[in-house]
Formats: C-alpha cells, sequence, structure tokens
C-alpha cells in the first residue's frame, strides 16, 4: 500500500482547521510535548499517525468497507425485526417481543454516546473489533435459540455492537473525508435504504419462508455478511496503525508504567462510564417499566 498521500487536507492542500496538529516523530519523554497534545486521547493519536501513511490503495480499500457496511447496515436494520417475530411466533410469546425491542432502543440509546467515546479512547479500529464481536455473539446466540430468553439474551447483546456500528462508521468517514465535503459524504451512506426499501423486503421473504433456510439462518447469513463487510475497514486500519508505529510517527501509550488497577481507573474516567451508568439507570428506571 502507498503512504505517501496525506489525508486531513483542504482542497488547497492546507491542513484541516479541524485536525489537531500533531508532532511527526514520537518523542522519547511525553513531557517535551505541548499539554494540547498530551491530553489527547490514545484513539484520536492513533487515527492521526495512520493518516500519515494512508495511500490510493489503502483508501479505496477503507471505501469499499465503508460501502459494504453502509449496506449491511440499512438491510440489517430493515430486516432483522422479522426474524424476531417470526421465532417469538415460534416460541409462543409473542408478546414479549414488545418488551426486548424496549429494553434494544434503551441499549441503542446508551451505546452510542458509548462507543463514541470508547472510538477516542482505545482507537477505531479496537472499537470495530468490540462491536463486530458483540454484533456476531448476539447472532449466534439468536440462532442457536431455543427459548424467548435466549433469543431476548442474543438480541441485547447484539444491540451493544449494533449500537457502536452505527456510530463507527460516521467517525471512520471524518476521519477519510475533508471538512467540506463530510455532510455529503455521510449523507451518501444512507443511499442503501432505497436499495433495500425494495430487495429488503423480497430477501426477508426468501429467508423466512424457505424450509432449508428460515429465521435462524437469517440471523447467521448476516453474522458472515457483516464479518466481510467490516473486515476492511478493521484490517486496513490496523495496518495504518502499525505502519504508522513501526515508522515512530506520532503514537500515544499514555497508560506505559501504570499499573493494571492505574489502567481500569483511567479507562474508567476517559470513557466517562460512571456518568454511562447514571444516565443508563435512568432512562431503564423510566421507560422499561411503561
Amino acid at each position: 500500500m502507498d503512504s505517501d498521500n496525506k489525508s486531513y487536507q483542504n482542497r488547497d492542500g492546507s491542513p484541516d482547521a479541524a485536525t489537531p496538529e500533531l508532532a511527526k516523530t514520537c518523542p522519547n519523554d511525553m513531557t517535551d510535548v505541548p499539554l494540547l497534545v498530551q491530553q489527547t486521547q490514545a484513539g484520536i493519536w492513533k487515527v492521526e499517525a495512520a493518516a500519515n501513511v494512508w495511500g490510493p490503495i489503502s483508501k479505496t480499500l477503507l471505501w469499499v468497507g465503508v460501502g459494504l457496511a453502509s449496506y449491511m447496515y440499512g438491510l440489517d436494520n430493515i430486516t432483522n425485526w422479522e426474524f424476531g417475530t417470526y421465532a417469538s411466533n415460534e416460541f409462543g410469546h409473542a408478546n414479549w417481543y414488545s418488551v426486548i425491542q424496549c429494553a434494544m432502543a434503551i441499549l441503542l440509546a446508551l451505546g452510542t454516546p458509548f462507543f463514541a467515546k470508547i472510538t477516542d479512547v482505545i482507537g477505531r479500529a479496537e472499537a470495530y473489533v468490540v462491536c463486530l464481536f458483540f454484533y456476531c455473539l448476539g447472532y449466534i446466540i439468536c440462532a442457536a435459540s431455543h427459548s424467548m430468553g435466549t433469543l431476548g439474551a442474543g438480541l441485547v447483546i447484539y444491540e451493544i455492537g449494533f449500537s457502536g456500528l452505527q456510530i463507527a462508521l460516521p467517525i471512520v468517514i471524518a476521519d477519510l473525508t475533508p471538512l467540506r465535503y463530510r455532510a455529503l459524504v455521510s449523507t451518501l451512506t444512507s443511499v442503501p435504504y432505497f436499495i433495500n426499501f425494495y430487495a429488503g423486503s423480497k430477501i426477508e421473504v426468501l429467508i423466512v419462508t424457505s424450509p432449508r433456510i428460515g429465521w435462524r439462518w437469517g440471523y447467521g447469513l448476516y453474522c458472515i455478511c457483516f464479518v466481510f463487510a467490516i473486515g476492511p475497514i478493521i484490517a486496513v486500519l490496523f495496518w495504518a496503525q502499525n505502519r504508522a508505529k513501526k515508522a515512530n510517527l506520532v503514537y500515544r501509550d499514555g497508560l506505559a508504567g501504570q499499573t493494571f488497577l492505574q489502567k481500569t481507573w483511567s479507562f474508567i474516567i476517559e470513557a466517562d462510564l460512571i456518568g454511562m451508568f447514571f444516565l443508563g439507570a435512568t432512562i431503564t428506571l423510566i421507560f422499561l417499566p411503561l
């Protein structure tokens, strides 16, 4: 992959005003770095360093991944509820599905800001791996479920990953595009909804009515397809981070030398887990009983 192309530039070649100015090499002592740069979270350092090694090939692969992920996200968002409807009817507890949907809506509201913080704390690629793990694990549990409780547990776990993918994709788009075209490109990711508006219903009927496929394989197929859709994004991001580190570009490891408890506390503070806990408790206690 080429590494001569620089990211975060306006059309005239000047740096994007929204991009923090970071050093080109990693200093030996963090005390030599300006305070503003020291306080920059690790995930931002990683993507800034990766931007110095992105080339035409790597960017093309990233855009391919963004396109595939956008399509699969739209298809899943339109059709997955139907799989749950068929499953809950098969288990004889169709009325419970609305309760599960309410819990999923709460998790979606909480997961989006949580993963927005996570992408800055641990990095884009790492956040994508976490999201994909929960997404696939949840759908695997759903596909293997034989009771309403197991199905509900799978959907709740799935929603954790789905909420992360919802915010991680726009963040990667923001990393790839200059500020002038960011809104346009973000809007283009909704184009698959126009396709899935028609194709989604056809795919859904084909899956749930087929004696050889069924709703179980509906969850399984989406799990497999999402791995291939998100795979190019994760691979390119990890490649760029690793190459930037080898090139001795800016790469922050502010937790080096800390104990496990210190690292854990730093993560809790940077990810604002305490605030997220109270926000989640408030929303859950208000809306779930309804």
